[in-house]
């Protein structure tokens, strides 16, 4: 049985970009593919476009803690952008927006 993709990966200037191609929470995208890219990731910042992201739970929060602690040990940066009012809400209430460059739009 083939997996259908949870998000696309395209190279861009400063990086790379991620798309995740499913609404929800991302939980289930940052994933051991997410986690690989990343450990190849060099070099460039990585970017999330957050668009088809409706909510962010404790568990995506740890995924996105996981992501931001391997990109900064590369010496890159995470952004994440295209953040609904609720996922920003959230991002703001654990700070994780003083440490990730979080943008409501793209």
């Amino acid at each position: 049985m083939t997996r259908s993709p949870r998000f696309k990966i395209t190279p861009i200037a400063n990086g790379d970009l991620i798309q995740f191609l499913h609404p929800g929470e991302p939980n289930g995208v940052v994933n051991d593919e997410l986690i690989d890219h990343v450990d190849s990731l060099d070099p460039g910042n990585l970017h999330l476009d957050f668009a088809s992201v409706e909510r962010l739970g404790s568990v995506g929060i740890a995924k996105l803690v996981r992501l931001y602690k391997m990109v900064r040990a590369k010496h890159h940066n995470l952004y994440i952008f295209n953040v609904k009012p609720e996922v920003f809400e959230v991002l703001e209430v654990t700070k994780l927006n003083t440490l990730i460059g979080v943008s409501q739009s793209g």
